[in-house]
């Protein structure tokens, strides 16, 4: 699922770190506490669970070909799933389904997604643990990037692509 789509279906990926801006127009860097942010995601997944939720409501609107998409990334997927995909039970298991299949099925499992993500519940449980540790890892290493250089195209990909690469080398170890 590309990042786009995931906001589109409102997963709020990246939430969990803000930028203010007071009323004097002055920009202050802040990041949000752990607690804060697991707040904001229990909050949020309990609004959009449940059939009249954001989520359920963002997939029955969504015009998108769900199943077409799935089936263009297949080469994506032989790496994980080699044998579904080779032997084509992966395809040929969407295409009987179809989009309205698939459609009817998430509704099906709507207020499973709010069970999942209660306060207290594994989900929120495991989410809380991965959020502390990736806030403090970001944190630790937001220092480096603000006092890269800034205000050009140039200095804007540096900072990015160092980002980057923290991101990328801490990759599986907030779980």
């Amino acid at each position: 699922m590309e990042v786009f789509d995931a906001l589109e279906l409102g997963l709020g990926f990246g939430q969990h770190l803000h930028h203010e801006v007071p009323s004097d127009g002055a920009r202050e860097r802040s990041i949000k506490s752990a607690a804060q942010a697991n707040a904001k995601w229990l909050a949020g997944t309990a609004a959009a669970s449940g059939t009249n939720g954001s989520w359920a409501t963002n997939l029955q609107q969504t015009t998108k070909p769900i199943v077409a998409r799935a089936i263009e990334q297949q080469q994506v997927m032989v790496s994980n799933f080699n044998r579904a995909v080779q032997d084509g039970k992966w395809a040929n298991n969407l295409q009987a389904v179809g989009d309205g299949g698939i459609k009817q099925a998430a509704v099906a499992k709507a207020d499973n997604y709010g069970t999942g993500t209660q306060q207290g519940s594994p989900g929120a449980t495991k989410f809380s643990n991965f959020i502390t540790k990736l806030i403090a890892y970001e944190a630790q290493n937001l220092p480096q990037i603000y006092q890269m250089p800034k205000g050009t195209l140039a200095a804007g990909k540096a900072r990015m692509n160092a980002w980057a690469d923290i991101m990328a080398a801490g990759a599986g170890s907030f779980g």
